[in-house]
């Protein structure tokens, strides 16, 4: 399944092995940081989800 990043931090952040990041010099406020942690936690419950397939 592909899970697609919010629409208001697609540009700020980055993919990395199993995991998402803010990329780096970028400034993100707090309401998207919440985003950036909550879109993590639903990329590393599939992840699981995957792993246990």
């Amino acid at each position: 399944m592909i899970i697609l990043p919010p629409k208001e931090i697609e540009d700020k952040i980055k993919f990395i092995h199993n995991d998402v990041v803010a990329i780096d010099g970028v400034k993100i406020s707090e309401d998207e940081r919440k985003l950036l942690e909550q879109y993590r936690k639903v990329l590393k419950e599939e992840n699981e989800n995957r792993i246990e397939r």
